[in-house]
């Protein structure tokens, strides 16, 4: 198999809120069948990243939302159930549960979807910005990846 054959010659990943439906559309599910692009669903809740502005107030909303990438930097940053092109990644760990608790685990958090009403009638999940330290990480990991794995033999 040569280099172009894998998916090593480009990487990307997609947000999609874990209630969104572009995980459902058909060129995306092709991407995650597709053995020569190797993508899967790594899911994170941004609760794990920080609170965010809702109205006047800062609130730590769980907000699930899912990547879809081929990136490996991501995949074993994040973790991901779908083990059919990385076996050996870890399981999501950036999962809002008694076994990976965020910092407001103990407190009951927002819902995204029943506090609508308390922000003036504008549904929660529009008032919460993608957060700016899951970016970060996201850049992180597929930077550290690509200087890892991939640098030298475009660089020299």
């Amino acid at each position: 198999m040569t280099r172009f054959e894998n998916r090593n010659w480009f990487t990307f990943a997609i947000e999609n809120p874990a209630e969104g439906l572009l995980k459902t559309m058909k060129c995306v599910e092709e991407l995650c069948k597709c053995d020569q692009i190797r993508a899967c669903e790594v899911i994170i809740d941004q609760c794990h990243f920080g609170k965010f502005r809702s109205g006047e107030r800062m609130l730590n909303f769980k907000k699930p939302t899912i990547l879809i990438t081929n990136n490996p930097g991501i995949i074993y940053a994040f973790g991901t159930k779908d083990k059919r092109w990385y076996p050996d990644a870890p399981d999501p760990k950036f999962r809002c549960t008694q076994w990976c608790p965020c910092d407001s685990f103990g407190s009951k958090h927002p819902s995204t979807e029943t506090s609508n009403h308390q922000n003036g009638g504008t549904h929660a999940s529009h008032l919460a910005p993608y957060p700016e330290a899951l970016s970060c990480a996201v850049a992180l990991h597929v930077n550290n990846w690509w200087r890892s794995n991939e640098a030298e033999a475009h660089l020299g």
